[in-house]
């Protein structure tokens, strides 16, 4: 949100197509920063308990989720 009222101060209006637009992309970036701490997280603790395994399967799930992004 930091950065959506620095490029309102910065640029004209936007056009309410391109509005729109950029108002899903600022969503699902934010839904990846989510996905990426959260696998972060979890690799760490799995990474300290010697499970690879959970560490696996955390990458493959951020991966999935950044495809459904």
């Amino acid at each position: 949100e930091a950065n959506e009222g620095a490029r309102d101060l910065h640029h004209p209006p936007l056009h309410n197509e391109l509005r729109l637009w950029d108002g899903r992309v600022q969503e699902r970036l934010g839904r990846l920063d989510a996905a990426q701490e959260a696998y972060e997280r979890v690799l760490e603790a799995a990474l300290e308990i010697d499970q690879f395994e959970l560490a696996s399967r955390a990458a493959e799930q951020l991966v999935l989720i950044i495809g459904d992004i």
